[in-house]
């Protein structure tokens, strides 16, 4: 980590003066692509472009959950159709994932579900947490429904595993 933090740091400072470079640590863990001048969407985009090249076209399996706009159970920022990235949440369209796994704005197919959008996150998507209640590792797609009742009926009548497939990473517009 003291690493990590280390060569954030050196390039914040190349940044302020003007210069580009792509740095790749090392780590225990593994190894992590940082371009200076790039964000974390940015960054989290290239390694998952690298993650899903490795595999691309391939469907893989993720766990479905639901949240919604109106209804007992939502947040201030969700109740006002307002994702984690600031772009408008649409039911239908938008869903929520872990950028480290599916970047934002990625267009995915859902199997038996359709087309949709990443334009969320959140911390229970991020930490697995429906995953690990269900004792599987997958991936966590939220999809969002606009009220309380359209989404506790996908989720009573819909499996909770299903598979997906990367259209397109990033910059989907919808």
């Amino acid at each position: 980590m003291y690493l990590q933090h280390l060569s954030l740091y050196f390039i914040g400072l190349m940044k302020k003066i003007g210069i580009v470079i792509t740095v790749a640590l090392v780590l225990a863990v593994g190894t992590i692509a940082v371009e200076a001048g790039m964000g974390r969407y940015e960054a989290s985009k290239v390694k998952a472009q690298k993650a899903l090249s490795k595999g691309k076209g391939k469907a893989f399996t993720v766990t479905l959950t639901t949240y919604w706009a109106k209804g007992a159970g939502s947040d201030y920022w969700t109740r006002k159709h307002v994702s984690s990235t600031g772009q408008k949440l649409v039911s239908g369209v938008s869903v929520a994932a872990d950028p480290r796994v599916i970047p934002y704005g990625s267009l995915i197919e859902i199997k038996g579900v359709g087309r949709r959008v990443v334009k969320d996150t959140g911390s229970h998507v991020v930490q697995r947490v429906a995953s690990r209640k269900r004792g599987v590792p997958y991936p966590v797609v939220d999809l969002f429904f606009d009220n309380r009742e359209d989404a506790l009926h996908f989720a009573r009548n819909n499996s909770a595993f299903a598979e997906v497939k990367v259209l397109r990473l990033g910059a989907a517009v919808y």
